[in-house]
């Protein structure tokens, strides 16, 4: 049991995440409508894990959206601050034109505040392939 809870931890809402210690990797899928208050709702619940390390990397799986409520000025507002480091890779998965052009505009701002490593893709295969090879890149 012990080993199960520091491998990950699951919190389940329409913005669910698991914490994966070892791989020192966040992955947080959304899934039904996403709003705004649920975004900053798997914020809050994030930030008070013990288990969650700001320098961990992160893949955001919004290809289970069904309707996006947010519009793209909160998405703005949203990416203004971030729970991760500077450092940190993020990939960020969508397939819906919608929700990708939302994740780009998180992208850009994100990248004009100095993180680098934040980067949308359209499928998870290609998400996990850069986000696992951060050791490589120079």
């Amino acid at each position: 049991m012990q080993a199960a809870r520091l491998r990950g931890k699951k919190i389940n809402m329409p913005v669910s995440y698991e914490i994966d210690k070892e791989k020192r990797l966040v992955v947080c899928n959304a899934t039904g409508v996403c709003t705004l208050e649920e975004v900053v709702r798997f914020r809050q619940q994030l930030l008070a894990d013990n288990d969650f390390d700001p320098s961990f990397s992160q893949l955001v799986d919004a290809t289970g959206i069904s309707r996006a409520e947010i519009s793209p000025e909160q998405v703005r507002s949203l990416a203004e601050q971030s729970p991760f480091a500077s450092s940190s890779r993020r990939a960020l998965i969508a397939e819906s034109d919608l929700a990708f052009a939302l994740l780009r505009i998180y992208e850009i701002v994100r990248g004009l505040r100095g993180d680098n490593q934040v980067c949308v893709f359209r499928n998870r295969t290609a998400a996990l392939a850069w986000l696992l090879t951060k050791d490589k890149a120079a």
